[in-house]
């Protein structure tokens, strides 16, 4: 039965190859892609969170107006950062399931 198995799996087995080295691929071109875009988006949203510091400091916006755009700025950090992780460790799992079989 185990012999029978095998035989029967193997083609599954081939044909499911290229699929998780194209994933194996799609992975590391995320993390890449990913990298650049959450480098470039963190350094805005510490842009617009030091500018809105700045701007309360000196008078020029109200508290109201500090308080969103600050919260802007992180969640202009975070969310791209939220994304490329979810992406990253979706795929990893669907890699991961393909490799069970």
């Amino acid at each position: 039965m185990r012999i029978l198995k095998t035989i029967l799996l193997f083609p599954i087995r081939l044909i499911l190859l290229p699929v998780r080295l194209l994933l194996f691929v799609a992975i590391g071109v995320w993390g890449a892609i990913g990298g650049f875009f959450e480098t470039v988006t963190s350094i805005l949203g510490f842009v617009m969170m030091v500018t809105s510091v700045f701007c309360v400091i000196t008078k020029i916006m109200d508290v109201s107006v500090f308080v969103e755009m600050f919260l802007a700025g992180a969640a202009f950090e975070a969310i791209p950062i939220l994304l490329v992780k979810l992406g990253e460790k979706g795929m990893l799992g669907l890699m991961d399931l393909l490799g069970r079989v």
